[in-house]
């Protein structure tokens, strides 16, 4: 019985083991498996921490404790509750793993986010040292044009101190020259001593120029003067006749000051602007042209009839100053009347009579000249013309002073601008010059004037000597004087 009994207990036990093997083996299989898995999360977690090692160092010592337990058949049991307290274990590490795998999920994505948010800020910062750089380069370039600048400035600077010392230079010579001038013009007996006084009292209290009030006064001769200046001064003469000026050139010089100093710009040398001045001396007219056109003036002189003419022709105007009474005149006319015409103009005319015939539609007439001006003259006549109608008109020039000259009459066209009933049944006939030569009614006024006019003797006698047109020979030596740059 008692055998029996170990037998069936024996079988019974037999029977339990074998029911042990198999969930043994099932739990092997299933511990494979597991394994596999393990494993392939151990990959994951390996990647990710560090700590997944020791899940690994585990895993082996399990896989040790189940071959202890095949070989140790009489503690499988404690074998088996180990594993499965080791295979709960491993549930719950799992689990953790599981968890802790969301939680470093969720630092990857924050640290994917920061790593964005980096990126776009090292953009952002290598975007603005980029254009940091480009600021530094264009400072750069600024900072060498500065010093560039600096360096032309400085030689500028020195170049200004030089042309400084050089227009002072040139400014006390005009001085001396100009003060020298009077000395000149008493001991050539241009002027007198007392004209030379009365123009020194006339500057102190009006200013201006000195020359232009002994023209004005006709207390100077322009040919005299011009001879003078180019042999005491070597001063080179321009003759403006025959000089062509161009519009862009009389444009560099305003009309008021053309107006006001009696100059003309004639020609540009590309910083050199030529002026023809009545007065080459005058410093203050020299230095406002200057500091006006940015040039540099090389002064010619001129005749002041030619320069009035030049004048007249490109600026419209006529050239005025003040005489004796401070009143403005021209310095080709003294002592006239202003007359204003129908025609709404302003000009100058000298009361002068010379023989005159108009000639209209084949008629002839004789009569005598009223006034005269470089513009035109008026005259009475015995019948009436039509205004604006063209007349050739003869004038008889003036004789010379000795009689000796036998001068041919003066030839020209006019045009009728103004007809006056007078009430003697006559007509007071004012006509405009349209084509007269310029040097015969140069000729009459100046004969008109210096028979009016009350020079003194030793002035008056060198003038006559010279009244008219410097001859053609001194003309020409004084041409020569001029320099051509």
């Amino acid at each position: 019985m008692i055998i029996e009994g170990l037998n069936q207990e024996n079988t019974a036990q037999k029977e339990s083991a074998l029911r042990q093997q198999k969930e043994l083996e099932q739990l092997t299989a299933q511990r494979s498996e597991l394994k596999k898995s393990v494993r392939e999360k151990q990959q994951d977690i390996q990647r990710l921490d560090a700590a997944n090692q020791d899940m690994g160092v585990r895993i082996q010592e399990l896989e040790s404790g189940i071959a202890e337990l095949s070989r140790q058949k009489e503690t499988d049991q404690a074998i088996i509750l180990r594993q499965q307290q080791e295979s709960e274990q491993a549930d719950t590490r799992y689990s953790q793993l599981q968890d802790n795998l969301g939680e470093k999920e969720q630092y990857i994505q924050k640290l994917k986010d920061i790593n964005h948010t980096i990126n776009t800020k090292l953009k952002e910062a290598q975007s603005r040292i980029q254009g940091l750089e480009r600021e530094r380069q264009a400072q750069a370039v600024i900072i060498a044009g500065l010093k560039k600048e600096h360096q032309d400035q400085i030689s500028q600077a020195v170049e200004a101190e030089s042309a400084v010392q050089e227009m002072n230079e040139l400014d006390e010579e005009r001085e001396n020259k100009e003060t020298k001038l009077q000395d000149v013009l008493l001991e050539n007996k241009l002027i007198t001593q007392g004209a030379l006084e009365k123009a020194r009292d006339f500057q102190k209290k009006y200013g201006g120029n000195l020359l232009q009030f002994l023209f004005v006064n006709r207390q100077l001769n322009e040919n005299l003067l011009v001879e003078c200046l180019c042999d005491k001064f070597a001063v080179p003469y321009l003759p403006l006749g025959t000089y062509e000026i161009s519009k862009d050139i009389a444009q560099l010089v305003p009309i008021e000051l053309a107006e006001k100093y009696w100059v003309l710009p004639v020609d540009r040398a590309e910083n050199d602007l030529m002026l023809v001045m009545v007065d080459p001396f005058d410093n203050t007219a020299i230095k406002e042209i200057e500091g006006l056109t940015g040039c540099s003036v090389k002064v010619y002189i001129g005749l002041l009839s030619e320069i009035a003419e030049k004048i007249r022709r490109l600026y419209k105007v006529n050239i005025r100053g003040l005489n004796a009474e401070g009143d403005l005149v021209s310095p080709l006319f003294i002592k006239t009347a202003y007359y204003k015409g129908r025609e709404r103009r302003r000009a100058v005319r000298f009361k002068t009579e010379l023989a005159l015939k108009i000639v209209h539609d084949n008629h002839v007439a004789e009569s005598t000249t009223e006034d005269i001006c470089w513009d035109g003259l008026s005259f009475k006549l015995d019948r009436e013309l039509p205004i604006y109608s063209t007349v050739t008109i003869q004038i008889s020039n003036p004789e010379s002073d000795d009689g000796k000259e036998n001068r041919l009459p003066i030839m020209g066209l006019a045009q009728v601008k103004r007809v006056t009933p007078l009430e003697s049944g006559n007509f007071m006939i004012g006509a405009k010059f349209l084509k007269i030569p310029q040097e015969d009614i140069h000729t009459i006024i100046e004969h008109a004037s210096e028979k009016q006019d009350n020079q003194e003797p030793e002035i008056q006698e060198k003038a006559d000597s010279v009244s008219g047109s410097l001859n053609s020979q001194k003309l020409q030596r004084l041409a020569n004087l001029v320099i051509t740059e």
